[in-house]
C-alpha cells in the first residue's frame, strides 16, 4: 500500500476515534462511568494520540525533512506516536488516581525516552 493511501487510512481511524471521544464526553457523566466505559476513553485518547503523531512525524520528516526512505520514517513516527500515547493516556490515568506527580511524569518520560534509546540504537539482525 503506498504511504499516501497508509495516511489517509491512519487520519480516518483517527477521526473515528475523536468521533468516539466527543460522543462519550458529551453523553456519559464521568460520575456514573463503569471501568470499562473508562478503558474505552483511555484507548481512544491513546488512538487519537498515536494517529495525529503518526501522521504530523511522517509528514514533517518526509515533506519538510526531505528524509530518505518514507516507509522507515512512518514506522519511526508510529513508534514514537505509541510511546507518547502511553505517556498521555498513563498520565491521565495517575491523574485520575491523584497520584500524578512532577517525579512520577519524570520516571516515565525517561523510561519512555531509554526505551526510544534503546530502538534508536539497536540494529536490524535481517539483512
Amino acid at each position: 500500500m503506498p504511504l499516501r493511501y497508509t495516511i489517509l487510512f491512519i487520519g480516518f481511524g483517527t477521526l473515528l476515534a475523536i468521533g468516539g471521544l466527543v460522543a462519550i464526553v458529551y453523553s456519559v457523566s464521568p460520575a456514573d462511568l463503569v471501568w470499562w466505559g473508562m478503558l474505552v476513553f483511555y484507548a481512544l485518547v491513546f488512538l487519537i494520540t498515536l494517529g495525529t503523531l503518526t501522521i504530523l512525524g511522517t509528514v514533517v520528516r518526509v515533506r519538510f525533512l526531505k528524509a530518505d526512505i518514507p516507509i522507515r520514517q512512518l514506522t519511526r513516527s508510529f513508534r514514537q506516536g505509541v510511546f507518547l500515547g502511553v505517556l498521555a493516556c498513563v498520565g491521565l490515568f495517575l491523574s485520575h488516581l491523584q497520584l500524578l506527580t512532577t517525579w512520577s511524569l519524570l520516571l516515565l518520560v525517561l523510561a519512555l525516552a531509554f526505551l526510544e534509546l534503546f530502538f534508536l540504537t539497536s540494529r536490524s539482525r535481517a539483512t
